[in-house]
């Protein structure tokens, strides 16, 4: 028996990344809590990751023995 197999991949992680600019906080001001809103910001990701994986493989079978080889390369 003989054989090969081959594997491709292509991954996006994420659409978009937001980041925190300036976070939101509390503070108290002549006795009176005022609130000040955080600022973030969005950037769009366009990024992939790609893969190739490929294989080859080999079986024989005698009679008292079965030789297997795997062959894998990334």
């Amino acid at each position: 028996m003989v054989g090969a197999g081959i594997n491709f991949q292509m991954l996006t992680p994420r659409m978009s990344t937001t980041i925190i600019l300036k976070p939101a906080y509390d503070t108290v001001i002549n006795n009176k809590v005022v609130h000040y809103d955080g600022a973030t910001a969005t950037y769009k990701t366009n990024t992939k990751t790609t893969s190739l994986a490929c294989n080859l493989y080999a079986k024989l079978k005698l009679k008292k023995v079965t030789l297997k080889m795997v062959e894998i390369w990334r």
